[in-house]
């Protein structure tokens, strides 16, 4: 080659390499001046070393970029870049001033942050797979099923100190009004899950018939669950121990499981969420077993009676159970070969049991539906957020209409985080009379006011899918009970902890939110991490084209669906997604090990 032409390829690569910086300085000054600032936990001066460090940063990822020739890889990638850009731009400044910044400025930070996150995740994927799954050393671990009952028994007695510290347990959040439904109005209704109602308040009767104490009842309930729910934890790194994901993998998950402050403190607290969340899991690990080996799933009985089981006691304890799994069945069977009908007839089996069950089984106990009103959170909380915020846009009409629904004094009582205090005050039968009439008035109202409703919905989910710096109060865990003040708790359930060091760090971790102040930990225990690994998991699927292994997702995704039309975005409600992580993880690696050795078959 000459001269002449090295010297043209030299130069042609010198000025791309300066126009790249010259983006890169731009891209800079851009972030600092526009996004890096107004925020105490995340701020990058245009004048400091960090903006230099930053500019040098956004230069790498833009080569990368730009030397990226993987067509299959983009294309798995750039979906999942562009969301998690648009998240990011939408809920930053909603999450420090409760407001949208829908400027020229911002699409361009949304573009600029587009391009960076999509380089960041195909540094990420050429990294992910170029790992590769060593042979796993925890044999000796697992060969024998007493030593599976040992890990079991370990997790526990690291969850020993936890249940010290919050002696006996943690009687918070609906565990009153499900005691009420027995002590006090001695008749149920599924508006609580009547399995968890029965079990609480069977454990609270044992306790005070063999102890004299309601205390001795909860500690009963705690030690219960706690023994389940390690049970389930243990099940699940047996399984990925089985699926070959590697002894990082496994040990890592065996240390979050047993270590997770968040879990400890949930694992001695009364709450359905708990119980829901291990058969979630169950649930996710005999899908995804169904999918990769169909065959041996049919040809044995007991697996299918134990899908069936916990399918059915995972819609017992919260109906989204239901309406997730209702989802997932038209995926599972697509995703199945040669035994397509077998599962259409097992999915729709199931879902009539479980209807059975929650419908005439219970009437005929004489136990009362719930009330709807949890299925209208989202209208009922747009409606009363234009009625304070923008209340010359309803008529006349229409607030009559709904103040039959809803009275005015609940209405002003609105709190933008949570519908308890406005569903509170909600009329079912006046909702049955005027249930169009309603929800004509929900469109009318919603196309007055797009941007209201908009807030009101962001206000209610957006703690699910921003990971990011913000101030919101029901972000942890109720550490220290709930309707606990002398008018409610005529059980006389009290607190003594016995470890007053570990009680103290465990309602710092859970409430006082110490995990913000270190780097990566603070990301990992953020309500919408499950969200963006999911979301990575998935786009990984579709790179090895294992299409049929999304369906899997579909059942956190499903979920995670639900949580956005709530009440109020809590961290119970985010449980069964948190504990889920080790298995969104493990799952792609499982399918990454059967990628490489098909791979490594055809070379």
């Amino acid at each position: 080659m000459s001269k002449e032409v090295l010297f043209v390829m030299k130069k042609k690569e010198w000025i791309n390499l300066f126009f790249i910086l010259l983006i890169s300085y731009c891209f800079t000054y851009i972030l600092t001046n526009y996004f890096f600032i107004n925020n105490p936990y995340l701020s990058i001066s245009s004048n400091s070393l960090f903006a230099v460090l930053l500019i040098a940063i956004v230069f790498y990822l833009l080569r990368r970029l730009q030397a990226e020739r993987d067509r299959q890889l983009i294309c798995s990638t750039i979906w999942a870049s562009f969301g998690f850009a648009l998240i990011i731009v939408l809920s930053k400044p909603f999450a420090e001033a409760h407001a949208f910044d829908l400027s020229l400025k911002s699409f361009i930070v949304f573009l600029i942050l587009w391009c960076l996150i999509e380089a960041i995740l195909l540094l990420l994927y050429d990294y992910f797979f170029k790992i590769k799954i060593g042979k796993d050393n925890l044999k000796i671990f697992f060969i024998k099923k007493k030593n599976i009952f040992g890990i079991w028994a370990v997790m526990l007695l690291c969850w020993l100190p936890a249940l010290l510290a919050m002696f006996p347990g943690n009687f918070a959040y609906d565990a009153w009004p499900q005691v009420v439904q027995m002590k006090l109005m001695h008749h149920l209704n599924s508006g609580h899950p009547i399995i968890h109602t029965l079990f609480l308040n069977a454990c609270l009767f044992a306790g005070d018939c063999i102890f004299k104490s309601y205390n001795a009842g909860v500690l009963i309930y705690c030690i219960i669950q706690s023994v389940l729910l390690s049970g389930i934890f243990t099940y699940c790194i047996y399984k990925l121990y089985q699926w070959g994901t590697g002894t990082i993998v496994v040990v890592g998950t065996f240390l979050f499981f047993a270590f997770n402050p968040i879990i400890q403190a949930f694992a001695f607290t009364t709450t359905k969420d708990v119980l829901f969340s291990g058969m979630f899991l169950l649930v996710i690990v005999f899908s995804f077993e169904i999918i990769k080996d169909t065959e041996k799933f049919f040809s044995t009985r007991t697996y299918i009676i134990r899908y069936g089981a916990s399918v059915i006691l995972m819609c017992m304890l919260r109906n989204q159970g239901k309406y997730v799994f209702i989802v997932f069945i038209p995926f599972l069977v697509i995703s199945v070969k040669n035994y397509k009908m077998k599962c259409l007839i097992l999915g729709i089996s199931l879902i009539i049991c479980v209807n059975l069950i929650m419908g005439p089984i219970s009437t005929a106990f004489g136990i009362e539906k719930g009330n709807m009103r949890e299925m209208l959170s989202v209208p009922m909380q747009q409606i009363a957020r234009v009625w304070n915020k923008n209340p010359s846009s309803i008529t006349e009409e229409e607030k009559n209409i709904i103040t039959r629904i809803i009275p005015v004094e609940y209405l002003e009582q609105y709190d933008e985080y949570s519908a308890d205090p406005v569903k509170s005050g909600f009329n079912s039968q006046a909702f049955t009379k005027n249930m169009l009439k309603f929800l004509n008035i929900w469109i009318n109202l919603g196309l007055k006011n797009p941007v209201i409703y908009l807030e009101s919905f962001f206000c209610g989910a957006y703690q699910y899918w921003y990971i990011g710096p913000r101030l919101y109060c029901y972000d942890g865990v109720f550490y220290d009970g709930s309707f606990m003040d002398a008018q409610y708790d005529t059980l006389k359930i009290t607190r003594h902890t016995l470890l007053p060091v570990y009680d103290e760090y465990l309602r710092n971790m859970s409430n006082g939110h110490d995990y913000n102040r270190f780097p990566v930990l603070s990301v990992v225990m953020n309500m919408a991490f499950p969200f963006w690994l999911m979301i990575i998991g998935i786009s990984i699927l579709m790179y090895m084209r294992k299409y049929k292994y999304i369906s899997i997702f579909i059942l956190p995704i499903g979920y995670w669906g639900t949580c956005l039309l709530g009440p109020v975005a809590m961290l119970r409600y985010d449980l069964p997604l948190i504990v889920g992580i080790p298995l969104y993880i493990g799952i792609v690696l499982a399918v990454k090990r059967d990628y490489e050795k098909l791979n490594s078959v055809i070379a």
